[in-house]
């Protein structure tokens, strides 16, 4: 059986940023992350989105069931 969704990004796409659009994943109790990509891949974006660095123009970002004060729908 699954184990819960800790964390649930639904169609980020950060503001000013064209190359990050509708990035979504879920992350269950237990699992390990990782993103990976080659150098400019922006991979740090990424992640200054979710973490609330960059602004966000449109998404969903959920902390164990609850929207995070990041999340923004257009």
């Amino acid at each position: 059986m699954p184990k819960e969704v800790i964390l649930k990004v639904e169609n980020l796409t950060a503001l000013n940023q064209p190359s990050i659009q509708d990035v979504s994943f879920d992350l269950r109790k237990g699992e390990i992350l990782g993103i990976a990509g080659l150098v400019g891949a922006k991979r740090t974006d990424v992640v200054e989105a979710i973490f609330g660095v960059r602004e966000v123009k449109n998404g969903t970002i959920k902390l164990n069931g609850k929207n995070s004060e990041k999340s923004h729908r257009t």
